[in-house]
């Protein structure tokens, strides 16, 4: 019994051994907050809109620097302008002190104003590129579409696998 407790303890400390790093340098870069630091998580979101959002996409745009207030002007591509069917219902989003993320509202009205397979695309843009963090993500694509729902009854249902 002595021999296979000495031979767990062994095996232990020579896993806490292999797992402990002997590098103690920081790594990666660390980078000074001196503006707002703002940014979009990405560069794309996909969404599916429905009657509960009534009428509203909210994109969330993200700080780094929470110490003061801060706007930030944020605007649409003239392609979804032209298309006339979203809107900037906020073309600035405004942070409080402390607050590290804001929204912008994109309307379009009602949901049968979307048409019921379309795909739309609508880039926004943080306008003040000084504003940016160092991501520099400032342009993220939105691709909105209505999500489908439809009853489909459990004849129907088997009818489809058995086809």
């Amino acid at each position: 019994m002595k021999i296979y407790l000495i031979n767990i303890c062994a095996a232990i400390t020579l896993c806490l051994a292999a797992l402990t790093s002997c590098n103690t340098d920081a790594e990666g870069t660390i980078y000074d907050i001196n503006g707002e630091e703002l940014a979009f998580a990405s560069t794309q979101m996909n969404v599916e809109v429905t009657a509960a959002d009534n009428g509203i996409i909210r994109v969330p745009v993200y700080r780094g620097n929470t110490s003061t207030e801060s706007t930030a002007n944020i605007s649409m591509d003239e392609a979804t302008i032209a298309e006339g069917i979203f809107s900037l219902n906020n073309p600035a989003v405004t942070f409080a002190k402390g607050e590290a993320v804001g929204y912008v509202e994109l309307g379009f009205g009602e949901i049968n104003n979307l048409g019921a397979t379309e795909k739309y695309e609508i880039v926004l843009t943080i306008d003040n590129e000084d504003q940016l963090s160092p991501s520099q993500l400032g342009k993220i694509k939105v691709l909105a579409q209505r999500k489908l729902t439809g009853k489909v009854s459990d004849t129907e249902l088997i009818l489809l696998i058995i086809e």
